[in-house]
């Protein structure tokens, strides 16, 4: 609609080349969605993908992808950043099991210790689980 009035305002005006019309009429193809970068930061801070926005504005995936790809990593790491401080928070206010479990993600600590039995023989780890000194 925007190029058929161009050009009909270019024969008005006499305007023998096309080029001389404006350029924001030639652009083809759909209005730019008005999507504020700080909301799609905000979505992407509490966990939400990029299905999940691009649904909320009602656009394709790649709408979202293509023009917020930096604003979305911002937005993630920022609330990966919250959450660690959240959960360290708890943690150290004494919350027993957010203590073992950050002893775990950030200590590499773990719950069972792993048992070589490499170079014994079976009669020697017959013994040793028995309780028995195997010359006896």
């Amino acid at each position: 609609m925007a190029i058929k009035q161009a050009k009909q305002r270019a024969k008005r005006t006499k305007a023998k080349d096309i080029k001389t019309l404006p350029t924001k009429a030639l652009k083809p193809g759909r209005k730019k969605l008005d999507i504020p970068n700080n909301d799609v930061q905000k979505l992407a801070e509490i966990g939400c993908t990029n299905t999940e926005i691009a649904d909320f504005y009602g656009c394709d995936i790649s709408t979202i992808t293509k023009r917020f790809s930096q604003i979305l990593t911002k937005g993630r790491e920022s609330g990966k950043m919250r959450l660690r401080k959240k959960q360290m928070q708890v943690a150290l206010k004494g919350n027993v099991i957010m203590l073992i479990w950050l002893g775990k993600q950030m200590l590499n600590q773990k719950e069972k210790q792993d048992i070589s039995f490499e170079g014994l023989s079976l009669t020697d780890i017959v013994a040793l689980v028995s309780g028995k000194n195997g010359k006896d």
